[in-house]
C-alpha cells in the first residue's frame, strides 16, 4: 500500500493543483486537506490542514448515504436533498481558505457539522447513531482550536457534547 507524508510540502502551487487529477487517492486526498496551507506559518498551515480535514471527513461520511439514498430516490429524496446545502457547505470551506479566510472557514465547519446532525437525525432518528460523530468532531476542534483558543476550544467542545445528549433524547 503507498504512504503519504502529509507533513510533506505541498507539489502543487497555489490553489488550482487541487483541481488537478491526481495518481492516487491518498495523494488527492493530501492535496485537498492542503489547499491554502501553501507558504503559510507552520502553525497557520497545521489549522488550514485540519479545518479541510474536518470538511472533507464531513463530506467523506454523508458520501456514502447519498449513494445509498440515490438506490429509492423516491422514498429518500428528502434526506438526500436536506444534505446537499451541507455538503456545498464543506466544499465552500476548502475555497475559503484557498482563498485566505482561515476563520470564516473554521468557524463555518464547525457550525455546519454541529448544525447536520440535528437535522438527519430529525429526519431518520438517532437510531442511526449519527450523533455518534459528535465524538471525532470533538477532538477534531480542540485540534483545530488547540491552545491559543482555549476558551472557545472548551466551549465548541462542550457545546458539541450537549448536542450528543439532545440528540440522543430527543430524536
Amino acid at each position: 500500500s503507498a504512504e503519504v507524508d502529509a507533513s510533506a510540502p505541498a507539489e502543487r502551487a497555489g490553489c488550482a493543483g487541487a483541481a488537478r487529477p491526481a495518481k492516487s487517492l491518498p495523494r488527492l486526498i493530501v492535496t485537498l486537506w492542503r489547499v491554502g496551507a501553501e507558504g503559510e506559518p507552520p502553525l497557520r498551515a497545521r489549522e488550514i490542514a485540519l479545518t479541510n480535514l474536518i470538511a472533507l471527513l464531513a463530506t467523506a461520511s454523508t458520501l456514502p448515504y447519498q449513494v445509498f439514498y440515490l438506490t429509492d430516490i423516491v422514498h429518500y429524496a428528502w434526506i438526500f436533498a436536506a444534505n446537499m446545502p451541507f455538503i456545498a457547505t464543506y466544499a465552500s470551506v476548502l475555497l475559503l481558505n484557498c482563498f485566505g479566510r482561515l476563520e470564516l472557514a473554521r468557524v463555518l465547519v464547525i457550525l455546519a457539522v454541529y448544525v447536520h446532525i440535528p437535522v438527519v437525525l430529525s429526519l431518520i432518528s438517532a437510531g442511526s447513531g449519527c450523533h455518534l460523530f459528535y465524538f471525532p468532531m470533538a477532538a477534531a476542534v480542540a485540534a483545530v482550536l488547540g491552545s491559543p483558543g482555549r476558551s472557545a476550544t472548551v466551549l465548541f467542545v462542550g457545546l458539541g457534547a450537549l448536542l450528543y445528549v439532545w440528540c440522543h433524547f430527543a430524536f
